[in-house]
């Protein structure tokens, strides 16, 4: 992920440096998820619900069809996704 200054995704691209990951469990429709690369918790819990993923506070992530390439940073020669 990206926050961006002031945790705003403004400033395009990112720098490699910028990017954060995020862990986790998925059975059935519950998560643990594993936020602690950007300073939080190692397990918190979250539900696959209506096609997001709904965080405890009522926060939703959406997958945004097509990506978001230009939130990518310039230099991707030693990022990969891990399976």
């Amino acid at each position: 992920g990206y926050d961006g200054s002031g945790g705003m995704c403004t400033d395009r691209p990112p720098s490699r440096n910028d990017i954060w990951t995020v862990s986790g469990q998925l059975r059935g429709n519950q998560a643990t998820l594993d936020f602690s690369s950007k300073g939080g918790p190692s397990n918190l819990m979250a539900t696959y619900q209506d096609g997001g993923i709904v965080f405890p506070d009522g926060n939703k992530w959406t997958k945004v069809p097509r990506g978001t390439p230009g939130r990518l940073p310039a230099d991707m020669s030693t990022l990969k996704s891990e399976s």
